[in-house]
């Protein structure tokens, strides 16, 4: 289930995306924590998109479609509204109509 959204600071959140790109390219296997935690960074990089605007934040959100699949199946994800991806098992909505639960609050907008 998915816990109130944590905060970030925007450097946070553009170092959390750098991460995520060098794991996300490794294709290192992730557990549900893992998948969950890129997929709110996702989310809040959809909802905010002049924090982090680059290349890093491109490759970002490359990667995890490529992963959207796998993530897919271990989350047991099915389409949802506003073209969004959703778990009823883990309370997680992927995309689509980006509720505040589902992304990282940012500290200094």
């Amino acid at each position: 289930m998915v816990e109130d959204a944590p905060e970030l600071t925007q450097a946070e959140l553009i170092r959390a995306v750098e991460t995520w790109v060098e794991r996300l390219e490794r294709q290192d296997s992730f557990s549900v924590a893992e998948y969950l935690a890129f997929g709110r960074l996702w989310n809040t990089t959809l909802a905010h998109p002049s924090i982090g605007v680059g290349p890093e934040r491109t490759r970002f959100l490359e990667l995890v479609q490529r992963e959207m699949p796998k993530m897919a199946g271990v989350l047991k994800m099915v389409p949802g509204r506003g073209f969004a991806l959703t778990s009823s098992d883990y309370d997680f909505v992927l995309g689509g109509i980006l509720d505040k639960r589902f992304q990282y609050r940012i500290k200094d907008p």
